[in-house]
C-alpha cells in the first residue's frame, strides 16, 4: 500500500494539485484522501479506476506493479487497447508491451 500512496502522490503533485483538490474528484474528504495517501486504508476499485482515468495511467502502474508509465488507458477497452505484462525475473515486471489494434 504504501507503493500506492507514494505514486499517487507523485501524480498528484506533477499536475500541482492539493491532497483536497484529488479528494473532490474521487468524491472523499479531504481527510480521507490523505490517509489513503498515507497507506492507513484500503481503496474502493471504482476509485482506484477513477484515479487511474485521471491520471491517465493504467492500474497497474497506480499500483506499483510496474513502473512503466504510458498514456492513453482511459477507457482503455473502449479504445481498443489490450495491456499485456508479462514478468521475467522473481518479483518485478521486467517488460512491459502495449499493443493497439491496427489503424
Amino acid at each position: 500500500m504504501i507503493r500506492f500512496g507514494m505514486r499517487i502522490k507523485e501524480l498528484r503533485k506533477s499536475k500541482n494539485l492539493r491532497q483536497k483538490d484529488i479528494a473532490v474528484i474521487v468524491g472523499v474528504t479531504p481527510r480521507h484522501y490523505q490517509e489513503i495517501e498515507y497507506g492507513k486504508i484500503n481503496i474502493p476499485t471504482l476509485t482506484l479506476i477513477t484515479l487511474a482515468d485521471y491520471f491517465d495511467v493504467s492500474l497497474d502502474y497506480l499500483v506499483g506493479r510496474i513502473t512503466l508509465r504510458s498514456g492513453n488507458f482511459s477507457n482503455a477497452y473502449n479504445g481498443g487497447f489490450l495491456c499485456l505484462i508479462s514478468e521475467i525475473g522473481s518479483r518485478n515486471c521486467a517488460k512491459n508491451l502495449i499493443l493497439s489494434k491496427p489503424q
